[in-house]
């Protein structure tokens, strides 16, 4: 049977992790590889859209407010980069744009789900399963 953690063709799922804090970012990390995922990480959104073609994740986490590049245009080069690409969005407030939240509009820019910081490991390994299911 195969873990959640490896997809249909036996290769472990790879997951780009773009998260600015570190100490969030460490905890992410090994929440993912103790459950068997493939994991690469970076601190901004530029060096995360470039990981895109490098690393050719089948999830990206990515945390809303970023340098470089906030997580918005880092979901946009996602989706462009290879449409199949499955987006977790985080984020740790709820500002607003025009009465929007964020991470509704990190959905209509293609998020497949969306977490709200703090973030439980079970959340994190559950949104993965669910997302790499779809």
């Amino acid at each position: 049977m195969n873990s959640p953690a490896s997809s249909q063709h036996k290769r472990p799922v790879r997951v780009l992790l773009i998260e600015d804090d570190e100490a969030t970012r460490v905890l992410y990390r090994a929440y993912l590889e103790g459950a068997q995922y493939e994991v690469a990480d970076v601190t901004d959104g530029e060096s995360g859209a470039l990981k895109l073609t490098e690393f050719r994740p089948d999830i990206v986490i990515t945390d809303i407010f970023l340098p470089e590049k906030d997580g918005l245009e880092v979901i946009l080069e996602a989706r462009k980069t290879n449409t199949k690409i499955k987006v977790i969005a985080v984020s740790g407030g709820t500002g607003r744009v025009e009465g929007d939240d964020y991470l509704e509009i990190a959905q209509l820019f293609g998020a497949s789900k969306t977490l709200l910081k703090p973030v439980s490991k079970q959340d994190l390994l559950d949104a993965c399963i669910e997302v790499n299911s779809d």
